[in-house]
C-alpha cells in the first residue's frame, strides 16, 4: 500500500508571514514581501526596488481550465534556475519562497548557516531529489508560520484550490506545479513582475483579470 503522502497548513497570502517566513530561514532583514495591489504600471512602480521575485497567489483550476482551452504549451526547462518539485499537498506557499529565495540566495541570505547548507546539499540535485530534501529540512519552520494571519488557518488535508508561483530575478523564471519548472526570458531592470505580468495575463479568467486592471 502506497504511504500517505504528507500535507501542511497552507500558508495565508500574507507579507507580513511571509517575511517573517523567510527570515526564519535566515533571509537578511533587509528584504520583505510586500503587498502588489494590481499589475498596471503605477502598481508595479509602488513595489519597493529592488525586487528580486514575485509570488503570485491564482485560482488553480479556473487558471489551468482556460490555459486548456488556450492550447498552452508547457515551456522548456530552465537548468539556471534552482527548482524543486512540491510533494508536500498544500506546501505550495513554502516553495514558491524556498524558490524566491534560493535563486537569489547570494544576495538576500548571505550567512545563513541553514540556506547555505541546504544549497550544499542540493548543488546537482534533480527537483524530486530537492523536494524529498526540503520536506524534512522546514517542516518546523513551516509549522511555527502556518497558522499565523489574518484568517483561521485551513486543516492540512483541506482542498485548497489555489497556488502560488515564484517568479525570480533571473536569467529564466520558474514555477512550481509537477517535476519541471516553467521558464521564460526575463529582463533584469524591471524585475520578475513585469514577467509576472506577461505571464499571468493571458491565462486569467476575464473576472479575474479585470480585478487586476490587466
Amino acid at each position: 500500500m502506497p504511504s500517505e503522502r504528507e500535507a501542511w497548513v497552507g500558508l495565508e497570502s500574507n507579507p507580513t508571514v511571509m517575511t517573517k517566513y523567510a527570515r526564519s530561514l535566515g533571509v537578511a532583514d533587509g528584504w520583505g514581501f510586500c503587498d502588489l495591489w494590481g499589475l498596471d504600471d503605477e502598481a508595479l512602480e509602488a513595489v519597493p526596488q529592488p525586487c528580486v521575485a514575485a509570488i503570485f497567489l491564482y485560482p488553480f483550476s479556473q487558471v489551468e481550465a482556460r490555459k486548456r482551452a488556450l492550447g498552452t504549451q508547457q515551456p522548456a526547462s530552465a537548468p539556471e534556475v534552482w527548482h524543486m518539485r512540491q510533494d508536500v499537498s498544500n506546501a505550495c506557499g513554502s516553495v514558491a519562497i524556498m524558490h524566491s529565495v534560493m535563486n537569489n540566495l547570494d544576495r538576500i541570505g548571505e550567512g545563513s548557516s541553514f540556506l547555505d547548507s541546504f544549497r550544499e546539499k542540493t548543488a546537482g540535485a534533480s527537483s524530486a531529489e530537492r523536494a524529498a530534501l526540503f520536506a524534512p529540512a522546514v517542516r518546523d519552520i513551516h509549522d511555527s508560520h502556518a497558522s499565523s494571519g489574518q484568517t483561521d488557518a485551513p486543516a492540512p488535508t483541506a482542498d485548497l484550490d489555489f497556488h502560488f508561483v515564484a517568479y525570480v530575478e533571473a536569467p529564466r523564471e520558474a514555477e512550481r506545479r509537477g517535476d519541471r519548472p516553467r521558464s521564460a526570458e526575463i529582463s533584469r531592470d524591471r524585475l520578475p513582475l513585469l514577467r509576472l505580468r506577461r505571464g499571468a495575463s493571458p491565462t486569467l479568467p476575464r473576472e479575474i483579470a479585470q480585478r487586476f486592471y490587466i
